[in-house]
């Protein structure tokens, strides 16, 4: 009877639970719906510019120092004592320019005693000249004497014949007549001796004139003056200082000879090297803090030394200036030979080292390609230079530069440039 009882309480509870299961499962198979709200796809907003296809100039950044190819010495062609220094170490000199002076008094002496003798010389010339003058006209005169000489001594034979004469008359004529003889003899001996006479006195003459111009030249070696314009690099001697000869006394730098030495990448050597092959002009500038100079490449080293990561260049201001100094480091920006159809870009369209995004449909695609280095958009400014067979002019290029940018993002063109 119990059994029984609790079978059939068993029983009622299973089924009170099956009949709530199958409301809840109808009541959920029953309800309706929700809808499904549609995400919109984000934009983002960017600039862009057009591609335009030029021939752009890239350039290179270096960093050069300035140099001369070596100190002029100049040293003393004279033993003298110092008498005084014009320039110190550093000044700026211009050709010609009196550098220093030394005690000139033994070497004036000298000079005017060697002047002295060849104006001597001269003088002696110039006598020579008036002697043989003056015997070629006594000569012809000396000869009419003889000639009268002869005629005397034919009348006192005529009348010593006649007795008319004394033996004293006839040796007077003789004596006469024998002396123009001498005379003339002596005249022409003088006469055929002036060719001999003149070729000595040249020959002294220029004896005294060498003598002469060493005289001068170690006069006017005592002052020392610039053979060009630069800058001095150091002065060696003291004032009251006895210098020797072949001592040198000053040094300094030419400022034609001064140019700009930079190290060049290896990889744009023969860029470089074919340029100058083929006399291109690589121009660029060179600049400090406060000054910018023209420079114009003029060669380059043809080896690479150990350690470097590259070969020299020098390069050659385009007008002398003096506003750099020997050892400054300087900025170098050399414009190379133009790309055909390259492209400039601002630097934040570059995305690594490799890529830029271009828009198509509001959609960005990542394109890899050439980077060509930099530009110069004006004096100051610069842009990325780059190529690549993926883009035609007027294709619109990312300018901006955001974190998020990847293939395929849908972008809001804000700017076009």
């Amino acid at each position: 009877m119990h059994f029984k009882n609790f079978l059939t309480k068993y029983l009622i509870s299973f089924l009170i639970l099956a009949v709530a299961i199958a409301i809840v499962m109808a009541l959920i198979g029953t309800k309706p719906v929700a809808k499904q709200n549609q995400v919109e796809e984000l934009a983002w907003n960017v600039t862009a510019q057009k591609a335009e296809l030029y021939a752009h100039k890239p350039i290179i950044r270096l960093y050069g120092q300035l140099i001369s190819r070596s100190p002029i010495e100049i040293s003393s062609a004279i033993e003298a004592q110092v008498e005084k220094r014009w320039v110190e170490n550093g000044e700026y000199v211009v050709k010609d320019q009196i550098l220093l002076t030394f005690d000139p008094t033994k070497y004036q002496l000298v000079y005017k005693q060697r002047k002295a003798e060849t104006e001597e010389i001269e003088f002696l010339i110039k006598d020579e000249f008036n002697r043989y003058k003056t015997d070629k006209e006594l000569l012809q005169k000396e000869k009419k004497l003889l000639q009268i000489a002869e005629n005397a001594v034919r009348r006192a034979q005529t009348l010593e014949k006649s007795e008319m004469a004394s033996d004293s008359q006839m040796d007077d004529a003789l004596k006469s007549s024998l002396t123009q003889q001498i005379a003339i003899t002596q005249r022409e001996s003088s006469i055929r001796n002036h060719p001999t006479r003149f070729s000595q006195l040249k020959s002294k003459l220029a004896q005294a004139k060498t003598r002469l111009a060493l005289a001068k030249q170690d006069f006017d070696f005592t002052e020392i003056r610039s053979p060009v314009n630069g800058y001095i690099h150091n002065v060696s001697v003291n004032l009251g200082e006895q210098v020797s000869r072949g001592k040198i006394i000053i040094s300094l730098f030419d400022n034609e000879q001064r140019e700009i030495r930079a190290l060049l990448p290896e990889k744009y050597s023969y860029l470089l090297q074919k340029a100058l092959s083929e006399k291109d002009d690589l121009i660029g500038f060179a600049e400090t803090e406060n000054y910018q100079k023209a420079i114009r490449l003029d060669r380059i080293s043809g080896n690479i030394d150990r350690g470097l990561a590259g070969n020299y260049v020098y390069f050659k201001l385009s007008e002398p200036s003096d506003v750099f100094l020997i050892g400054q480091t300087l900025d170098i920006t050399l414009n190379l030979p133009a790309v055909e159809n390259s492209i400039a870009l601002p630097h934040d369209a570059l995305y690594g080292t490799d890529s830029i995004y271009k828009i198509v449909d509001n959609h960005l695609q990542r394109l890899e390609i050439d980077w060509l280095g930099e530009t110069l958009i004006n004096e100051k400014q610069t842009q990325i230079l780059i190529r690549s067979p993926n883009i035609a002019a007027e294709d619109l290029l990312l300018t901006s530069k955001f974190a998020n940018a990847s293939h395929g993002l849908k972008v809001n063109i804000s700017v076009e440039k």
